[in-house]
């Protein structure tokens, strides 16, 4: 399913990593006084560095380990795609004055939830096809933990609680997808 793998991966994501880069870029150039100064604004940066960081980790990582990519993989990829960007709109970073309390870290947590829930469902249908299946009981480890902690802050959200999970599992899915890459390559 060739063209799959082209919409996706040539169109998708690079589309919407660069719509998150769009709305992440002023703040660091024409808006950094701002960031500096206001507490929940940097919050905001932050937190939508750390979402463009798991797109990156996501999309090395698929990229590289999709095996016989098909509809279900593209459907999955599809959700991911959509829940991080619906996960970083939660930020409200559109160049508006927002207060801290406008972040929206319920429906943050909550898209995160949905990010990892359609990790674990893509990790079991590549689990069996991968040559890296001594490492996919640590991946899905990680996967369900992550699921399990934005399933709860969804439930009550806290957001620094949010702020320092989505850096912890981003910090850990990056580490362990460029991991994964540089032993394929090997």
């Amino acid at each position: 399913m060739k063209p799959l793998v082209t919409i996706m991966y040539g169109l998708l994501y690079p589309a919407v990593l660069g719509a998150i880069a769009y709305n992440l870029l002023p703040y660091l150039f024409n808006r950094f006084p701002k960031v500096v100064s206001e507490r929940h604004t940097r919050l905001q940066v932050i937190l939508g560095f750390f979402i463009a960081l798991h797109f990156i980790a996501d999309f090395a990582f698929i990229q590289e380990f999709s095996h016989d990519y098909g509809w279900l993989q593209f459907f999955l990829d599809l959700a991911v795609v959509f829940s991080l960007y619906n996960a970083f709109w939660a930020l409200r970073l559109d160049g508006n004055q927002v207060k801290e309390s406008e972040i929206l870290p319920r429906r943050l947590a909550g898209w995160m939830a949905c990010v990892y829930l359609a990790f674990l469902l893509w990790s079991e249908i590549e689990r069996s096809q991968s040559t890296f299946v001594e490492h996919w009981p640590v991946l899905l480890a990680i996967t369900a933990t992550a699921f399990i902690t934005f399933t709860v802050l969804t439930l009550r959200p806290r957001i620094w609680i949010i702020t320092a999970a989505i850096f912890f599992f981003g910090v850990i899915e990056t580490i362990s997808s460029f991991k994964l890459l540089t032993l394929a390559s090997q």
